[in-house]
């Protein structure tokens, strides 16, 4: 048996505390779109929770991914996976290429480099930016690195993704059975505080749950695998990498 709560439950849970009905198919649009409203803001807030014992956001450890990236010759830009939302590490080359990682910077530091030094290598630097969509569009990112490939490199790296939202009732949202029971009280929690303007049980309820998630989740969930060293890199890495310092003083490589 499936102990998972669908988009379904979760909406007739909050349309009967609304106490607008018991079935929320049976509500007029208005009211539907009310519901649904309040169960996606609550899917957002409980995405990216704060951790009570350090302040920060917790990154939850079943929303990082990782994925590879074939770099062809000649070509510069790339787009990301439609649930990207940011890199967690340096991209790493394969261990035969025994090339450094390739850290992300700002965009301004890939395109000045990119004006004053323009030839081909194995990138050493990268940045994320927007691709450019229309008003209707979902947002997707691409990724720019420097130099340009001089040939063919498959690299990989590990980034936090952002999970679609279900849409129909039979839908289920990411995770187990303890996760859409915690997404059930946190639309209660936002429908308290939406309706009856207080943060009181309903809000408490969910604090204490997700708390709980995110301590357990802790250890699971690092923030990066660090930066990986090799002695052995070949003296052209190094010069590179040098050069770029001496060129363009310290970058600022971007968390």
């Amino acid at each position: 048996m499936d102990l998972r709560l669908t988009f379904g439950d979760i909406r007739d849970s909050v349309t009967d505390y609304l106490g607008i009905g018991l079935d929320w198919s049976s509500l007029i649009e208005a009211d539907q779109d009310k519901v649904d409203k309040i169960i996606y803001r609550a899917y957002r807030n409980f995405l990216y929770p704060a951790n009570l014992r350090t302040g920060k956001v917790h990154v939850w450890s079943w929303l990082k991914k990782e994925a590879t990236l074939t770099l062809e010759d000649g070509v510069w830009e790339y787009d990301l996976p439609s649930d990207f939302k940011r890199l967690i590490r340096p991209l790493l080359y394969s261990y035969t290429d025994r090339h450094p990682p390739i850290n992300k910077v700002s965009v301004s530091n890939v395109m000045q480099f990119r004006t004053y030094h323009d030839s081909e290598s194995f990138p050493v630097l990268c940045a994320v930016i927007p691709e450019d969509v229309e008003i209707d569009t979902a947002q997707i990112k691409k990724i720019i690195f420097t130099p340009t490939p001089d040939q063919e490199y498959v690299v990989n790296y590990s980034y936090i993704s952002i999970p679609s939202a279900p849409e129909e009732s039979t839908d289920y949202f990411l995770g187990d059975a303890v996760i859409s029971e915690t997404i059930l009280q946190g639309a209660l929690a936002v429908a308290e505080q939406q309706e009856d303007e207080k943060m009181a049980t309903q809000t408490q309820l969910y604090l204490d749950m997700v708390n709980r998630m995110v301590q357990d989740d802790v250890p699971s969930a690092p923030d990066s695998v660090g930066i990986l060293h090799d002695g052995n890199l070949n003296g052209a890495s190094s010069y590179l990498i040098g050069y770029i310092t001496r060129k363009y003083g310290n970058l600022n490589i971007v968390e």
